[in-house]
């Protein structure tokens, strides 16, 4: 029997191969060390990171989408209020000195910041850059509450209307339904959602421009 060693690496572990010989009954091994723990591409290993509700994306490609949504029906909102028409007040201007007045400006402010927060969002999501995903999570909370407070201005305009047209003849009352409150800080919460998982998995290191190749997932768009 002959065996031949081959020292290649000092320290690596060695695997030994077995091979049978011609001749009946002999048996010749070799024995050769080969590296041992080489590093597996990014994109191969395993995710690490969580998936948006469970099974859409990845947390990434989640605050690109919400915020690419949000921004277009910003920008429809915006080009609404600008051009004074609306379901409720029909034409409107403000030049006419009209009750709606706090409620239009109010709105346009609201809706400017807001693009401007989604495109910030959008920008920091591509960059890996926390703040700029923090920023636009926390204005969508100060936005909800604007929001609120701002239909409860839309109708005191509403109520000042009417009495202006119809005297005190007609008694005007508007309310805003709880309903409305309670639906819109839901929606709030689920476009708020992937921005906190996004900036949780990069302040963690899951999430990063090095990881995000094993990191990157979507239900209908990766292959």
């Amino acid at each position: 029997m002959a065996t031949v060693s081959s020292k290649i690496y000092q320290d690596q572990p060695t695997i030994t191969a077995v091979t049978a010989a011609p001749v009946k009954g002999a048996v010749s091994t070799t024995t050769t060390t080969i590296p041992a723990g080489a590093p597996v591409p990014m994109m191969e290993q395993e995710k690490m990171g969580n998936k948006c509700c469970g099974c859409c994306c990845d947390f990434r490609r989640a605050v690109i989408i919400c915020n690419i949504i949000l921004l277009v029906f910003a920008v429809i909102g915006f080009i609404f209020v600008i051009s004074g028409r609306t379901v409720d007040t029909g034409s409107y201007s403000l030049d006419d000195d009209s009750a709606y007045d706090t409620y239009f400006a109010i709105e346009i402010v609201t809706l400017v910041v807001t693009i401007l927060m989604n495109i910030c969002a959008i920008l920091g999501a591509i960059k890996y850059n926390v703040g700029m995903v923090l920023v636009p999570a926390i204005w969508y909370v100060v936005e909800y509450i604007i929001s609120v407070a701002n239909a409860f201005i839309y109708c005191s305009a509403w109520e000042d209307e009417i009495e202006e047209k119809h005297g005190n003849y007609v008694d005007a009352e508007c309310n805003v339904p709880p309903g409305i409150v309670i639906t819109g800080l839901a929606i709030t919460i689920i476009w708020i959602y992937p921005h906190v998982g996004f900036v949780k998995e990069v302040k963690a290191g899951t999430m990063s421009e090095e990881t995000y190749p094993r990191e990157e997932f979507s239900c209908c768009c990766v292959a």
